[in-house]
């Protein structure tokens, strides 16, 4: 379960903060994966900053299941 994701829309680093947290994939708009982090935690921040403008999805994966979100990246 995600607690919370932001800021959305970011231009920088994103923050996420959800219970026991394994794994983090974010894709783009095309389905391509461009970033997956292994996570142990609780909370972790995203460099979305390296990524072009768009709509990417970020997959959050914990101990209980997976989430996924609509973040936008802008310049």
């Amino acid at each position: 379960v995600i607690n919370s994701i932001y800021p959305n829309p970011t231009s920088g680093d994103l923050y996420i903060n959800a219970t026991a947290m394994k794994h983090v994939t974010v894709f783009n708009a095309m389905g391509q994966m461009v970033l997956d982090q292994e996570v142990s935690g609780d909370s972790m921040v995203l460099n979305m900053g390296q990524l072009e403008s768009g709509v990417y999805m970020v997959k959050v994966t914990t101990e209980t299941g997976s989430n996924v979100k609509r973040i936008n990246v802008v310049k």
